[in-house]
């Protein structure tokens, strides 16, 4: 059985949207979670940028964030939600709103956008294999 070239051009395209939607999230989770720790005991005019309290928030997110990705790599769709929400709470940690707004935006158009077209493709792919086997 071969396969059509509508077939082959909508694979690549579900496995582009697919990896841009997963490397959003996990690209910009890596992002918070590696300046935080760069920035856990740093000092600015002589004080420390984060509190002993701010310290424990971070290091309890990112643990909740590390488990959360294996999680989210056995569940595949289920537990994206509460990465973002992780990631946005990470974000407004370390980079106050910038960071909030950043994550949010992501979000946004991931969620929206990137997300809804892997979706797609996903389903039209399904439908042209069955169309292909008979």
């Amino acid at each position: 059985m071969a396969k059509s070239e509508r077939q082959k051009s909508l694979k690549k395209r579900t496995i582009l949207f697919g990896i841009l939607s997963w490397a959003a999230l996990f690209i910009l989770l890596a992002v918070y979670i590696i300046s935080a720790y760069c920035n856990l005991d740093a000092a600015r005019d002589g004080m420390q940028i984060f509190t002993e309290e701010a310290k424990l928030w971070i290091i309890s997110v990112s643990i909740t964030a590390v488990i959360g990705i294996v999680l989210t790599i056995f569940l595949k769709e289920g537990m994206r939600t509460f990465m973002w929400i992780v990631c946005v709470i990470l974000g407004s940690i370390v980079y106050k709103e910038a960071g909030m707004y950043i994550a949010l935006g992501t979000w946004f158009i991931d969620d929206y956008i990137i997300h809804k077209i892997f979706l797609y493709n996903k389903q039209k792919l399904s439908i042209r294999k069955e169309i292909d086997y008979e």
